[in-house]
């Protein structure tokens, strides 16, 4: 599938979601959606004819916004307008009750979208909405209307308002200006603030708008101190206008007192924190501070750049980390809003279309202008990144200046990342300086070289050579040596530099020395820095492809490579060693978590025989590395090539047999390793796994294990393995069907607790695989690794970004013979569980507990696809208004009749369940 319908239908609707269009069943949902909107505009109109307010009115709001919810604004301009209408006349009608006018409230901000509608196709009268707020805000509110609730209404819809509600809504709030009454000179900005619209042309502003207010609201902003009740929300207006109108007011004259009040309203304490400059009062108006900083740049005029960076260099040394306090998370959270606005300001002039033309050109960010910015930045944001006080927003700005600028960004993290991997006397600094690098993964490898810059910075030593030649980095090739020596020499300090005559360096080489410094990085003994070194790891492994591409610089159809690519490809031969080194870590790692701490005189510490508890129970810390282990080798074996694949499987495989566990948190470690290999090479791996599982449940004594409440550790071990063997495609669990029954039939017919949970569990994983439609992605992207050299360069594909409009997905659909075989599996392990608990007064209460468990676990995975109930619907309500939801189809054509085929009898599994439980609750 591909996005061909979303392309061929987003012209006749105001706004569709993209995502649904890739569905197999996309022409089915879109004729139902189609239908829903119907049946949604006939029930509206049904329920104000008859005034059913009470339930009728009430279900078809939220039909509605279910429907916003799913298919956004998916109708005509002329339904668009129509809705929004509706849902401001029931907030304004008296008579309502305060939760449909609630419902009211939230589904015209869902509605409310200002690219798509605006002023000329819609207007909406103010003053009833005026007079709604300001009766139930400053005087009894009768109604029991939330009042934020109606003040966001009013934030979404005042640009709605027609042009001469600005002087209108002046006339009636100036009356409250008293700059000696605080609570005066609130409500009237409040009010101000909720009601005057601020989207207007320069022509408009002229006007209606701005010239009206402006220089009112200075002279107040002006003379107002550090005043908490309204100076706050005079920022936020004057940054509103900035960005709305960009460059319609001259803000130069006016610099230097916006930044002073900026700078004050950051609470900065002097003297060794004796004295704070402000008093605290405008804490909280940093993020609207930093909006308007941002809309103030670009131009001609460079003023405002200068003044952001004094203001820079004035909270530089308060987010030293020597220097934390109360005022750090301020600071952090303004720069994080500094930057966040101007990537936001950068894609809407550069990347989206439908808002390039937002900004005057000559008012648009130059490069030369986002590269001071980020300069201006950098040395700020990489202080409050070793701060003490521990928060995700350092790390996460230096991803988005790492998006607006690698070539300044990328060599300052590279300096923290490289020294702190060595360090001794410093650990919590290769912590700070990993969640750094976790977020400058994506530009890091997308730096190929592409982009000439003319300001970059450059490392302050040569990492790659140190790595190299360090116990880090050992046993390069020849090749990779000789490559490597002809890089530029060693920079004394990283500094920004200019370059006509020599290109910079790209620096995606340096993916694959840090990965081998992660791999040899990983240790039990510190879980942080385990689990950060396996989530960079994992997203290399996700970004770029695993093959070996040494020989690419031989093969006679690249012989343009240029020098980078060259020494990238002789870097790659260190792929196989990197992955057997990574392969070692895992596989120790795992051996020590099997280490056995007896509990008792029979068993041990976290056994999967300990049926006290869950299995794959541990502690937080064991739970997370199993995570992280998981996504690793997921990305691994998804994105490797068939010799990186066969490499870890055979490694894998040949431990798992040799190596039994029985400590719960190992055992998970290592069935989670092998479920990914099987997942990844079904044909080769299966069938072994499937072979010495098997093997060695025959040797077991089955039937004296039967009754036993806990197994021991070794038949516990191969149901575990055994299980999760079948999160495999659908083709591998057809091939070995009668395998599949036989082994799930010996573990979920014992007793013990454990087995047939975990039977449970991988009998949920087959019906899924079986009955439900999902994507097969992975065989894109193993098409891409499994090519050879001479058809693909994988070197060019790092993180190469996709186009939303082109990209197609394959979907596994099932066919009437897995449909089958699901129905079999029901048969045999549901409808026996079912007909036992018709006679519950026969079993125990541990095996009515057994029953019920299989019952609900596999029905839970089932359920879509079986018929409903024929019995007649009982309405809750009274209403004339029809209230019956329509249910979307949510399976390729031809699909549902298959379904009804193998899964619908005259006694259906959900009525012999109904009637079980029915019969079981009677009993007692």
């Amino acid at each position: 599938t591909s996005a061909e319908g979303y392309l061929r239908d987003k012209a006749r609707y105001q706004r569709t979601k993209r995502e649904l269009s890739f569905l197999p069943f996309y022409e089915i949902l879109h004729s139902d959606a189609s239908k829903w909107l119907e049946q949604i505009k006939a029930g509206l109109a049904a329920s104000t004819c008859v005034y059913a307010a009470d339930h009728g009115l009430t279900f078809w709001l939220d039909q509605l916004k279910y429907y916003l919810d799913t298919f956004y604004l998916r109708f005509h301009r002329e339904d668009h307008i129509r809705f929004v209408r509706f849902a401001y006349s029931l907030i304004l009608e008296k008579d309502l009750n305060h939760r449909i006018v609630h419902k009211a409230c939230s589904l015209i901000k869902s509605l409310i979208n200002e690219e798509i509608l605006n002023r000329k196709h819609l207007t909406l009268e103010w003053r009833p909405l005026y007079k709604l707020y300001t009766e139930i805000a400053y005087e009894r509110n009768e109604r029991n209307l939330d009042v934020s609730v109606v003040k966001d209404v009013a934030f979404t819809v005042k640009e709605f308002f027609p042009l001469s509600a600005t002087g209108e809504i002046l006339s009636e709030i100036r009356p409250y200006v008293d700059v000696w009454n605080d609570y005066a000179m609130e409500r009237f900005i409040g009010l101000f603030a909720a009601f005057v619209p601020l989207k207007m042309s320069i022509d408009e502003h002229n006007k209606y708008g701005a010239a009206l207010w402006f220089d009112e609201l200075w002279y107040f902003y002006n003379l107002v101190e550090m005043n908490s009740s309204w100076e706050c929300r005079i920022q936020c207006i004057f940054s509103a206008i900035s960005e709305y109108c960009p460059g319609y007011i001259d803000w130069t004259p006016k610099h230097t007192i916006i930044f002073s009040k900026l700078l004050r309203t950051l609470n900065l304490s002097v003297r060794d924190g004796k004295i704070s400059v402000g008093d605290g009062t405008g804490m909280g108006s940093e993020t609207a501070g930093a909006e308007w900083i941002v809309w103030m740049l670009g131009g001609p005029n460079d003023s405002a750049e200068k003044h952001l960076s004094r203001v820079i260099r004035c909270i530089e040394s308060f987010l030293h980390p020597l220097h934390d306090g109360l005022h750090t998370v301020t600071l952090q959270s303004f720069l994080a809003a500094l930057v966040s606005e101007m990537v936001r300001r950068v894609r809407i002039e550069r990347v989206r279309k439908k808002t390039k033309r937002k900004v005057p050109e000559w008012m648009r960010l130059t490069d030369k202008q986002i590269e001071s910015f980020v300069s201006m930045l950098l040395p700020s944001v990489i202080y409050s990144a070793f701060s003490t006080v521990e928060t995700s927003l350092p790390s996460c700005i230096l991803r988005y200046l790492a998006f607006l600028a690698p070539n300044l960004v990328l060599p300052r993290v590279l300096d923290l990342v490289y020294p702190s991997l060595s360090t001794t006397t410093e650990p919590n600094r290769l912590k700070q300086s990993l969640e750094c690098l976790v977020e400058i993964c994506v530009p890091l490898i997308r730096d190929n070289g592409e982009f000439e810059y003319c300001n970059y910075n450059t490392c302050k030593r040569q990492w790659i050579t140190e790595f190299q030649g360090s116990s880090l980095v050992c046993n390069k090739t020849a090749v990779t040596h000789r490559t490597l020596k002809t890089s530029a020499k060693m920079s004394t300090e990283s500094v920004e530099v200019k370059r006509a005559h020599k290109a910079r360096e790209p620096l995606r080489r340096h993916a694959l020395v840090l990965l081998d410094a992660l791999v040899s990085a990983i240790d039990i003994n510190d879980v942080v820095k385990l689990s950060l070194a396996f989530r960079i790891i994992a997203t290399f492994f996700t970004l770029f492809p695993i093959v070996d591409c040494s020989n690419a610089p031989n093969n006679q159809q690249y012989g343009i490579l240029n020098e980078e690519e060259k020494s990238l490809c002789a870097l790659t031969a260190t792929i196989p060693r990197i992955i057997t080194k990574l392969l070692d870590r895992v596989l120790t790692l795992i051996s020590q978590l099997a280490t056995a701490v007896p509990k008792d005189s029979t068993t041990c510490l976290d056994s999967i025989c300990d049926v006290s508890g869950d299995v794959g129970f541990g502690s937080e810390d064991e739970i997370l590395v199993n995570i992280r282990i998981q996504s690793t080798f997921r990305s691994l074996l998804n994105n490797s090539s068939p010799a990186i694949v066969q490499l870890v499987a055979e490694q894998i495989y040949h431990f798992a047999k040799t190596t039994p566990m029985e400590n719960a948190v190992a055992a998970d470690a290592l069935c989670v390793l092998v479920q990914e290999c099987t997942y990844a090479s079904p044909e080769r791996y299966f069938p072994l796994y499937l072979n010495h599982v098997m093997e060695n449940l025959n040797d077991l004594s089955w039937e004296e294990k039967k009754h036993l409440e806990m197994l021991d550790a070794a038949t516990m071990w191969y149901i575990f393995l055994g299980m999760v063997l079948f999160s495999v495609p659908s083709e591998i669990i057809l091939k070995y069907r009668e395998e599949c029954v036989e082994i799930h039939k010996r573990a979920i017919s014992v007793t013990c607790r454990n087995a047939y949970k975990a039977a449970c569990w991988s009998l949920t994983n087959i019906l899924t695989t079986l009955t439900e439609v999902y994507p097969l992605s992975e065989q894109d992207r193993q098409f891409t690794t499994c090519r050879p050299l001479d058809k693909s360069l994988s070197v060019r594909n790092w993180a190469n970004p996709v186009a939303k409009d082109i990209v197609k997905m394959k979907w596994h659909i099932p066919d009437d013979e897995e449909l089958r075989f699901a129905e079999r599996l029901i048969e045999e392990f549901v409808y026996k569980e079912i007909h036992e608990l018709q006679s519950p007064e026969k079993l125990d209460k541990k095996s009515i507990k057994r029953s019920l468990y299989i019952v609900e676990k596999l029905l839970f995975c089932v359920g879509k696809r079986l018929p409903n109930f024929t019995g007649p619907t009982i309405s809750l309500a009274e209403t004339d208004v029809p209230i019956t939801a329509r249910v979307l189809s949510a399976m390729p054509p031809g699909m549902k009749s298959e379904l009804r085929h193998f899964f619908g009898s005259e006694r259906t599994i959900k009525h012999l369940k109904f009637q079980s439980f029915h019969s079981e609750y009677c009993s007692y």
